[in-house]
């Protein structure tokens, strides 16, 4: 699967809402075993911090 973007608005920013999905997202890939292509910098940033998905990146982009 494909992480491409995390929106939140604008309003709700610096909550750790990003973080909160990316969190869901590597660990629904986690749970059903696939490999995720990271092209979203929070996404990134979020699996630099946390090693414990590391393992599921297959192809990681920063744009």
């Amino acid at each position: 699967m494909t992480i491409w973007h995390t929106e939140v608005p604008l309003d709700m920013r610096g909550h750790g809402i990003a973080a909160e999905l990316a969190q869901t997202a590597f660990e629904y890939a986690k749970q059903n075993y696939l490999r995720v292509d990271v092209i979203c910098p929070i996404a990134a940033e979020f699996a630099a911090k946390h090693p414990e998905y590391r393992s599921l990146i297959g192809k990681q982009t920063n744009q």
